[in-house]
């Protein structure tokens, strides 16, 4: 329960940063005076452009090249090789 309501918190949090709402996120942050709303005014754009950064590193890390592990045939197996092949070496004489 307390992680449902964790991620629910978290995600009215950023949508207000990202629509740049100051009301809104001094609504989810709880803040009443009108001095932090104001000092979160303030903070507001560094917020919203650090979560931009932060989502397209984070697309951009989903591009990245990975090493995935793939298992192995049996040692001695046959593989799989369908259809002819023409095998390209190099004359060493």
């Amino acid at each position: 329960m307390r992680t449902h309501w964790r991620r629910a918190c978290a995600g009215s949090f950023w949508e207000a940063v990202e629509r740049g709402d100051v009301g809104a996120l001094a609504e989810t942050l709880d803040v009443e005076d009108p001095d932090g709303e104001s000092s979160l005014g303030a903070l507001l754009p560094a917020l919203s452009s650090w979560r931009r950064r932060q989502r397209v590193r984070a697309t951009l890390d989903g591009w990245r090249y990975r090493v995935m592990w793939r298992p192995m045939a049996e040692p001695g197996a046959q593989p799989d090789l369908p259809g002819a092949w023409v095998l390209v070496v190099r004359d060493w004489a």
